[in-house]
């Protein structure tokens, strides 16, 4: 792990992001579900521990960084003490990124306006009509009594 890493935990239900300034200490957006108490809402620098919480930290790779390591970290620090928290538009994620890549994105969010779009369009789609006639015996034997020489019928379906 080297300074100005995307780190990523996984919570119940979501994942939360940070940037590693070194040293053991991550710069990250606390959330409503934050466990720092009143510190909610803010960008702040946390130990990796209390970061982690009782999840395991992993690296978001990126194949092309807009800005260095140290920009990313500089970027970040600009930002300290931030009270502008929005789950949809200003979240940890959206922050962590837009210190490494210039941008406001959040997969997390995307993800959720995908699963919200997808569940709309699923519940406006008709449902095809359920048959409510029982068919009748002559109706279910047509078919193979038409079939048969008639010699072998002792009666016919008609």
């Amino acid at each position: 792990m080297q300074p100005g890493d995307h780190l990523v935990v996984s919570r119940w239900g979501y994942d939360h992001h940070g940037l590693y300034a070194g040293n053991n200490q991550v710069i990250h957006y606390t959330g409503p579900f934050s466990s720092e108490g009143p510190v909610t809402g803010r960008i702040i620098v946390s130990s990796l521990e209390i970061f982690a919480g009782n999840g395991d930290c992993y690296l978001r790779e990126y194949s092309h960084r807009y800005y260095s390591p140290s920009e990313s970290l500089a970027r970040a620090h600009q930002r300290l003490g931030e009270r502008a928290y929005n789950l949809q538009f200003n979240n940890c994620e959206h922050f962590v990124t837009w210190c490494i890549q210039g941008v406001h994105h959040s997969e997390q969010v995307d993800q959720a306006w995908s699963t919200i779009l997808l569940a709309i369009t699923l519940a406006q789609t008709p449902v095809p009509p359920i048959r409510t006639t029982v068919p009748t015996l002559s109706t279910l034997l047509a078919p193979l009594t038409n079939k048969l020489p008639t010699w072998l019928l002792p009666w016919r379906l008609r």
